[in-house]
């Protein structure tokens, strides 16, 4: 949500010559509209050589060899193509981008030495569809989850339609200081007015214990919910969910089942209501699903 005093938001989106980049750099300038959001855009790039006599050989300096620097310009055209693309789109869209600018190296290296040099508030990075979790562990998208020193959105490619009312937000919400700023975070950065926010506390199953721990996590959600029912929110709608069962199962029924725009977690989630959000949650959640997924750090 845009105020008089709303601080810039550095926002760095990891491209490449695919699908899952357009699709992550479109669904980024769509929803981080505002004059406070600034761009910079980051290619990693690699080239080889493959001799007769062996496998190939990534960045070894034949600096003689003609296959060698063939292998280089043609990599480092490429780059330069795809920069001249992305900054072409950002002037068409008239939007603010810092830096657009391609590095050597493999792509997870890349996208970590950078976000250590450069003041960032978020990383945006593409990923595949459904892919499985085996997949999605050794995936680019997963290194930068867990590794990136700044919040993380995974903007994935699926087949799902997207959403033509108002945008739905889910933020999950477990009582440790994660979350909540996690829920904070998005409140400043992310809602519009018009928006519908989902809060959701997913609680162990716990027999005759379920009604004291509903009324408990329900007055806590509330308290939250009472944020976004202030003046500058007052065309926001919010509502409270408190479910039973396994984290990950029961907010992939939540957002697969919904038409969802945003699916919000905290960086660790052992609170109040003793849940680790961080971990086999959003894994399963991110594997499984084709929400786009931010977890604030």
């Amino acid at each position: 949500m845009e105020t008089e005093n709303t601080k810039r938001v550095n926002i760095l989106l990891a491209i490449d010559d695919d699908e899952q980049s357009e699709n992550a750099v479109d669904w980024a300038l769509n929803h981080f509209a505002g004059p406070q959001f600034e761009f910079s855009v980051l290619h990693a790039y690699n080239y080889s050589v493959v001799l007769a006599s062996g496998p190939p050989l990534v960045g070894v300096p034949y600096a003689y060899s003609s296959l060698y620097q063939a292998a280089r310009e043609s990599a480092q055209a490429q780059a330069r193509s795809l920069l001249h693309k992305y900054s072409s789109l950002f002037k068409d869209k008239h939007r603010t981008l810092v830096e657009c600018v391609a590095h050597k190296g493999p792509v997870k290296d890349v996208i970590i030495s950078y976000l250590g040099m450069h003041p960032t508030n978020l990383l945006v990075v593409g990923c595949r569809g459904l892919s499985g979790l085996s997949k999605w562990l050794a995936s680019v998208s997963y290194h930068c989850l867990y590794n990136a020193p700044c919040n993380t959105l995974v903007v994935k490619t699926c087949s799902k339609p997207p959403n033509t009312g108002p945008r739905k937000i889910v933020i999950c919400m477990d009582g440790g200081a994660q979350s909540e700023k996690a829920f904070r975070w998005t409140r400043d950065n992310f809602l519009r007015n018009g928006d519908e926010v989902v809060l959701v506390s997913v609680q162990p199953d716990q027999g005759k214990l379920e009604e004291k721990m509903d009324a408990k996590a329900l007055e806590y959600l509330t308290s939250f919910a009472d944020e976004l029912r202030t003046a500058i929110y007052n065309n926001c709608s919010c509502r409270a969910m408190v479910l039973f069962g396994k984290p990950g199962e029961v907010i992939l029924g939540i957002v697969d089942h919904d038409t969802v725009d945003l699916l919000v977690m905290g960086s660790r989630g052992l609170g109040l209501f003793k849940r680790t959000l961080l971990g086999s949650v959003v894994d399963h959640c991110a594997a499984h699903t084709c929400v786009p997924i931010l977890v604030v750090k």
